[in-house]
């Protein structure tokens, strides 16, 4: 009991430093990465301008690590409620396939959707919803050099209040397809494990922390759904 209490106390330790730390690091690098958008904005050569460019995408990419921290730390301890509000499904499907395409100017890569007859209005928690496709489709986006990532949004099977009714829970399954390198048999089951990733080699092509899946999972868990992974190498 005493060997429990103690890691108990330190787990806890752990994610007020991560809860403490993101917040304090969070505040300089927003102001950073400010600077570095009017920076741009003045009269620059190509070489500087291709400086700040690289100071800029560095900047955001620390950011969503520390932010990935911070969600983290507060998964951990419990320390999130989910939203109950108003949502248009559609158009929050919308935005965010809008905002993934605007940064992939000249990539081979095809994002598309499809809604196949679900409820477009609900009330939810859209922050998270949002924050859970961005994750998923931004994984896939990372690991697919050529091809296609396509989003199907509809209703699962196991969804029984099929006739529509205000009021009532509806269960939707949404999939996300990609083209990319797959992932081998091995890692399928630890790839939603914390600071896990499919590739941990020291030589690896692709970056992050090993937290988003996690992160999602915990938030699709808090909602009563269940999230799984498909894949075959190369496929």
């Amino acid at each position: 009991k005493k060997a429990e209490k103690l890691a108990k106390a330190a787990s806890e330790a752990k994610s007020q430093f991560f809860a403490n730390m993101s917040h304090e690091i969070r505040t300089p690098l927003n102001a950073i990465i400010g600077f570095t958008r009017l920076l741009k904005g003045t009269s620059l050569d190509d070489a500087q301008q291709d400086y700040v460019k690289t100071m800029q995408s560095s900047g955001t990419l620390l950011l969503s690590i520390v932010n990935d921290i911070l969600d983290f730390s507060k998964v951990e301890e419990k320390q999130y409620t989910l939203e109950s509000i108003e949502c248009d499904l559609l158009y929050l499907i919308e935005s965010i396939i809008s905002m993934i395409r605007s940064r992939m100017v000249g990539s081979s890569v095809d994002v598309l959707y499809r809604m196949d007859n679900v409820p477009r209005f609900f009330v939810g928690d859209p922050t998270r919803i949002r924050q859970i496709l961005i994750n998923l489709i931004g994984n896939a986006l990372k690991f697919t050099e050529k091809g296609e990532i396509f989003t199907t949004i509809k209703l699962d099977a196991e969804d029984t209040n099929g006739d529509g009714k205000p009021g009532l829970i509806r269960t939707l399954r949404v999939s996300i397809r990609d083209t990319g390198i797959g992932i081998p048999e091995d890692k399928r089951e630890v790839i939603f494990e914390a600071f896990t990733q499919a590739d941990t080699s020291t030589t690896r092509k692709h970056g992050g922390t090993g937290l988003g899946l996690a992160i999602t999972k915990a938030f699709v868990e808090k909602m009563g759904g269940k999230i799984r992974v498909e894949s075959e190498e190369g496929k």
